[in-house]
């Protein structure tokens, strides 16, 4: 049996595969077991267009296949199962409009939760710039000190935050963090030495390490694995964005020097601390758990989604990865599943890009608005010079994913190997790394051709920690 399901899974597999690019395929009527409101079966032509629309030739279209996952889906209570219908179909512009709402309610969110984590991490690269340093009796060893401590706590929080995240939901424990580091980074406004710089630095990184891995994890609830790649990007274009905003905001703000008595630097701590609790207090309200659960008192009695629509996003997804409803989202990680995670090799590689990609261009990124000042320029102009490079890096990060994602090419970083104490240091600006950096986000997204495995089946579950990235669809593990 289980070995008929592992063919018959791999088989639907491959029918799928092979009806993508085709402008119309003939369905045959199949019988529903939902209401006829929501059957919506095509007898003529099916209603596609490339990923989108529901295609007869579904890893669900065999009943044993689909009893075998429905079992998976109950015994694992996934928040889902109630929605799963292997019979329904639906149209292209159905799901390109729900894509479209997901786009505007979720990602546009999960961006601005980012913003207000980078503004936070970012604005001590700013607040150098206006004679922080000097007045809290610290000189740049001990700045660099506090960064080690920072990147420290920040990685350490990372695997614990995770772990944390699958037992209480991400829709409860982001939020979390989101309102405690912006109180912490607020509290940055009363720094009187060294010391009190450290233990900060310590809670910011503990706090802010689990929030990227997190919320992308979060982003995976509602997307199909070919449509992460673009939303991943524009989930990396905060870094350029926040630091075009953060550098135009922090030249404004710290003109305030002397007001109250406070530095200009205290100053920008306590308003931008202020705003991003605001981002914190309100995703509590605009982070429903899943695409069926999105009814609340703050999102409206009836949430986002009809019956339907929530069929369709609930179904689109498991018919891309049946392994997204082997675990519930509030289920915790036990040992012998975050030891499948480590052991994932396929991972491995990524983890090695994760821990270099950024190595080149962190010197610049961290000091530049502090060496403008050393090089004369005021601390109104070194921080809008800090502009043009994040610009440059925002377009080559809008670019560079949607050019992998038509062509399926993961793109190289040759410019790595550029060596920029080699360049002017006045132009130090220009130069900066960071705006030939791509995106990694694409690079796990790449669809591999499935494997027929002649073991019994032993369904993957999804990432769940340390998951900067989506598992593979279309892999098909033996036990």
């Amino acid at each position: 049996m289980a070995e008929q399901v592992t063919a018959s899974i791999a088989q639907a597999q491959e029918d799928k595969r092979a009806s993508y690019g085709a402008a119309a395929a003939v369905e045959k009527d199949i019988p529903n077991s939902s209401d006829s409101a929501d059957s919506s079966i095509h007898s003529g032509e099916e209603d596609i267009d490339g990923d989108y629309g529901s295609y007869h030739n579904h890893i669900f279209k065999d009943p044993k296949v689909a009893e075998y996952w429905r079992n998976v889906y109950e015994n694992a209570s996934y928040e889902g199962r109630h929605r799963f219908d292997p019979h329904i179909t639906w149209t292209a512009t159905e799901e390109k409009r729900l894509r479209r709402k997901i786009d505007i309610r979720v990602m546009t969110w999960c961006w601005m939760m980012f913003l207000a984590l980078d503004l936070n991490r970012r604005n001590i690269n700013r607040a150098i710039s206006d004679n922080m340093l000097p007045e809290l009796g610290m000189n740049t060893n001990d700045f660099n000190y506090g960064q080690t401590i920072f990147l420290v706590s920040f990685l350490a929080a990372e695997l614990p935050s995770g772990l944390i995240s699958k037992k209480l939901g991400p829709d409860i424990w982001i939020p979390f963090l989101i309102l405690a580091w912006s109180v912490v980074s607020a509290a940055q406004a009363g720094l009187k030495n060294k010391a009190g710089h450290y233990a900060v630095r310590c809670l910011l990184g503990l706090l802010m390490g689990g929030f990227i891995p997190d919320t992308v994890l979060y982003i995976t609830y509602w997307y199909k694995s070919r449509e992460l790649p673009i939303r991943l990007s524009w989930f990396w274009t905060v870094l350029s964005v926040c630091n075009v905003l953060g550098s135009l905001l922090a030249a404004g703000v710290l003109q305030m020097r002397g007001l109250q008595g406070w530095s200009g630097w205290q100053w920008l701590f306590l308003i931008e601390g202020c705003l991003t609790a605001v981002v914190g207090i309100l995703s509590w309200g605009l982070m429903p758990p899943s695409p069926s659960q999105t009814a609340n008192w703050f999102r409206g009695k009836n949430g986002w989604f009809t019956e339907r629509e929530e069929k369709i996003l609930v179904n689109r997804l498991l018919r891309d990865d049946p392994s997204k409803g082997d675990m519930h989202n509030r289920q915790a990680v036990n040992l012998p599943r975050l030891w499948k995670c480590l052991k994932d090799y396929d991972l491995w590689p990524l983890y090695l890009v994760g821990l270099t990609n950024y190595i080149p261009p962190s010197p610049p990124q961290n000091y530049l608005a502090l060496i403008l000042r050393n090089l004369g320029f005021s601390t109104f102009n070194a921080n809008l010079l800090t502009i043009p490079s994040q610009f440059l890096f925002g377009v080559n990060a809008s670019l560079s994913s949607p050019f992998s994602s038509v062509f399926q090419l993961t793109i190289p970083a040759p410019h790595h190997l550029l060596d920029i104490r080699k360049s002017q240091r006045t132009k130090l600006h220009l130069l900066d790394l960071k705006y030939l950096d791509p995106p990694v986000a694409h690079l796990p997204c790449r669809p591999r051709r499935p494997r027929l495995q002649l073991g019994p089946l032993r369904p993957s579950h999804r990432p769940s920690i340390l998951p900067i990235l989506p598992r593979d669809p279309c892999r098909l593990e033996q036990s």
